[in-house]
Formats: C-alpha cells, structure tokens, sequence
C-alpha cells in the first residue's frame, strides 16, 4: 500500500510539471542607440543623445528596466542658455512612448555659456510589461526646457 500512495504521488508530480513545451527566454536587447543633431525649434542649442538598457529584473507588475543614457549639449550661440532636462521618453519606430523616466527633481540643468559643449550622463530606471516590449523602444525623446 505504501509503494502503491508513493506511485501515485510520482505520477501526479510528473503530470503537473512541464509538459515539454516551453517558449525561449527573450533577452533584452543592450545595443546603443544614438540620435545625433536633436534641437528645439526657436533655439540654437543642440544635442546628441545615447542611450541603451543595461540589465532587466522581472517584478510583480512587469520587467524593471537600468538603462544609461549621455547627452552632449552644445550652444553654437553667443548668448548664455540654462537647459533643464525634465524626463526622457522612451518610443517605439511610430512615436509611441513606451516608457518614460522622469525623476521629481527633473534629471540635469546646465548652464551653457557661449560656444560651450557639455556633456552630461546617467543611469534611468523604467518600468514595462515585458522585455519584449522593451525590446521594441527605438528612441530616446529629451524633454527640455531652455531658457
């Protein structure tokens, strides 16, 4: 009787467990990405922007995201500009925002005097559903105010 409960024990683990079929891991893709001449209209300051996501953790609501992004701000002006980067938009190839990192405190301000070219760099923490939807960001939008 006691071989007979172990047996059936056995067979109720084995039929509960994987059946064979399982889908492949997607790993998140950490290439750079670049987006060289960014400018705001009524402005002359430009900048270049890089960023790429360096690891992802899985949570109760979906993947967290670290990524790194550097921005070179360069005023071609001979006026003095104060930038305030607010938040970085992450979007897709259609322009649909993804995600976005936007710390309370606002990322960076830099005063650009003229002529100057600053570069400036960090780590941005987002959330998304899945890496596969992480995977799907093409571009980083820098949400600016310049004064």
């Amino acid at each position: 009787m006691r071989f007979l409960m172990y047996a059936l024990t056995v067979c109720l683990m084995l039929a509960c467990g994987n059946d064979g079929i399982s889908s492949p891991k997607v790993s998140l893709n950490t290439t750079s990405h670049e987006h060289l001449g960014v400018s705001w209209q009524g402005s002359p300051i430009t900048a270049d922007t890089r960023w790429r996501f360096i690891s992802s953790e899985e949570t109760q609501s979906g993947v967290f995201i670290t990524g790194a992004w550097d921005i070179t701000l360069r005023n071609p002006s001979s006026l003095p500009y104060v930038v305030t980067i607010g938040r970085l938009a992450f979007e897709d190839a259609s322009g649909f925002q993804i995600a976005e990192y936007a710390p309370v405190s606002g990322i960076e301000t830099v005063t650009l005097s003229s002529g100057e070219t600053n570069l400036r760099q960090g780590n941005f923490y987002i959330s998304v559903a899945t890496v596969e939807v992480a995977n799907t960001v093409t571009k980083m939008t820098l949400w600016a105010s310049i004064f």
